[in-house]
C-alpha cells in the first residue's frame, strides 16, 4: 500500500494540461497575472530594500531571480524576497 506522499507524488507526476478543465485553467492563469502584480507593486514594501540589501550581502551562487530587482541569488533568498514581495 503506497503512503500518502507516495499517492501524491504519483498523482503530480501523472496529471497532464489536458486534465484540467477550462474554467480551472482561466482560474489559474488569473492567479498567476493576479500574483505577479502584486509581487511587482510589493516590490517596495517596508522592509523589503533592507532586506534586499543583506541578500545581495549574503551573495551565493546565482540559481534564482528576484523578481523586479534581477538579481541572481540562490534559490532559497529568491523564494523568500519574491514570496516577501507577493
Amino acid at each position: 500500500m503506497a503512503t500518502a506522499t507516495q499517492e501524491l507524488i504519483h498523482n503530480m507526476l501523472d496529471v497532464s494540461y489536458d486534465n484540467f478543465n477550462a474554467v480551472t485553467i482561466r482560474n489559474v492563469k488569473n492567479q498567476i497575472i493576479d500574483l505577479t502584480a502584486v509581487m511587482v507593486s510589493g516590490w517596495e514594501g517596508p522592509g523589503n530594500s533592507a532586506l534586499m540589501d543583506l541578500v545581495r550581502q549574503w551573495g551565493g551562487r546565482g540559481e534564482a531571480t528576484i523578481l523586479v530587482h534581477g538579481d541572481k541569488v540562490p534559490l532559497p533568498h529568491a523564494a523568500m524576497m519574491n514570496s516577501l514581495q507577493g
